[in-house]
């Protein structure tokens, strides 16, 4: 492995970032087109991230930008649909407005980068959007994707609804709790005190994330502050011990020296001939033996569920989460001293080697593991994940890790709450 430190190199990301703004995007993104949105997100709050948007934009540019969120912005529930092909215009009818409801998810990635673009959400449908929350909501808690054609939830009901319905709502100038936080996490902590996606289920870094992140959005992460309430996640120090764990050598690394790795005892693990018996017919196990040592590696990035490879996405999920379970609700400080609090904890050196060394693209972006070609999710990730490290050798914004956005944009939105504090003036009077 070379000598030299890993480098972002800044100005490829920067061109391949404004591929995607300013250009088509690849053919293999036709089957995205509904999550346009979504793509709208990572695209412009990637080049926010770097620095660029403002340098690389115009504000003719943004302003169109912002008219074209809005106008995917639902008339009657106020949210925000995915992508602009199902609004039907004057052609809008009650016999076709089922093929044209309002997402959850894309009212998040609507709002998100409205603030990231400089908006003020005073075009956003305010009292129509928080009505239409509570319509999404399950009797278990749970919330759904959409209302579907009989005005019910549809569509997932895992801790990612959760985290869109409590960020919007926070975006939106809520506070506090709403009911269903049992939904959010109790229902779904692993034997291991990991978080998945329903009971039973195996437990999974993104959705602890979005778990995580929508308990400080509610204020009931486990705190001294909350000791007088209900709060999630009952084993904290558990759950991080869980993400933590997720830090894996990359064992495919090319450049070790594999002949020097120990060899499993594959033959320790089988059943020998002369085992005790169970009332004669089961062989009993022998004791299990020590697992072997993990190679070392200098590069130590994430994976999303036990015995997994590492993956690019997951070091946001779990750098992330992180950070957000260790502080107040609504964290605004430099991510630098949240991260650096449980330094020792994780290999940032060695996570940043991995995504530097070995998932940056020679293009620009990030793929998703060694050898892949960039794609616009985790590209986007990547750098968050790199914003959550902190090294000033990257020279990226500040990132507030619970809305996954840029620190000024945080602390744009906290203006626009501060203003929503007082009595609505009536986005929705127009």
């Amino acid at each position: 492995m070379s000598d030299e430190p890993p480098v972002l190199q800044r100005d490829r990301h920067v061109r391949y970032w404004l591929r995607c703004l300013k250009t088509l995007l690849p053919s293999d993104y036709t089957s995205n087109d509904s999550a346009r949105m979504t793509l709208a997100f990572f695209t412009v709050c990637a080049l926010d991230l770097l620095g660029a948007l403002h340098a690389h934009t115009t504000a003719a540019e943004r302003a169109d930008h912002i008219a074209w969120i809005y106008r995917n912005q639902h008339p009657r529930t106020g949210g925000f649909r995915g992508f602009p092909a199902t609004d039907f215009g004057v052609a809008s009818a009650p016999r076709n407005e089922r093929w044209d409801p309002a997402s959850l998810p894309a009212t998040y990635f609507a709002l998100a980068t409205l603030v990231v673009l400089g908006d003020d959400l005073a075009g956003v449908r305010r009292e129509a959007c928080l009505d239409w929350l509570p319509r999404l909501q399950r009797a278990d808690g749970s919330f759904g994707d959409m209302l579907d054609e009989m005005g019910e939830p549809g569509g997932g009901r895992d801790t990612r609804f959760c985290y869109f319905a409590a960020a919007v709502r926070f975006m939106l100038g809520r506070d506090g709790n709403v009911e269903g936080t049992r939904a959010v996490d109790v229902d779904r902590l692993t034997y291991d005190h990991g978080i998945a996606e329903a009971p039973y289920r195996e437990a999974h870094a993104g959705l602890a994330y979005c778990a995580v992140a929508a308990l400080a959005l509610l204020d009931r992460l486990p705190q001294p502050a909350t000791a007088s309430k209900v709060t999630g996640l009952p084993h904290l120090e558990a759950t991080v011990h869980w993400l933590v764990s997720r830090q894996v050598p990359d064992v495919n690394d090319e450049e070790e020296d594999e002949d020097g790795a120990p060899e499993p005892d594959h033959h320790a693990f089988s059943l020998h001939a002369t085992a005790p018996l169970v009332q004669n017919h089961v062989p009993l196990l022998p004791p299990a033996p020590s697992p072997p040592p993990l190679p070392a590696s200098a590069f130590g990035g994430f994976n999303g569920r036990c015995n997994k490879p590492p993956d690019t996405c997951y070091s946001f999920w779990v750098c992330g989460s992180l950070a957000v379970s260790q502080h107040t609700p609504f964290p605004i400080l430099k991510l630098t001293s949240k991260i650096l609090s449980r330094a020792h904890l994780i290999s940032a050196e060695r996570n940043r080697a991995f995504l530097l060394r070995r998932t940056q693209h020679a293009i620009g972006g990030f793929g998703k593991t060694p050898g892949a070609v960039p794609d616009i999710m985790h590209s986007h990730l990547a750098l968050a994940a790199l914003a959550a490290l902190g090294d000033p050798a990257d020279r990226l914004e500040e990132l507030d890790p619970t809305l996954c956005i840029p620190g000024r944009a945080r602390r744009r939105l906290e203006g626009i709450r501060s203003r929503e504090a007082t009595p609505n003036k009536g986005a929705d009077d127009g």
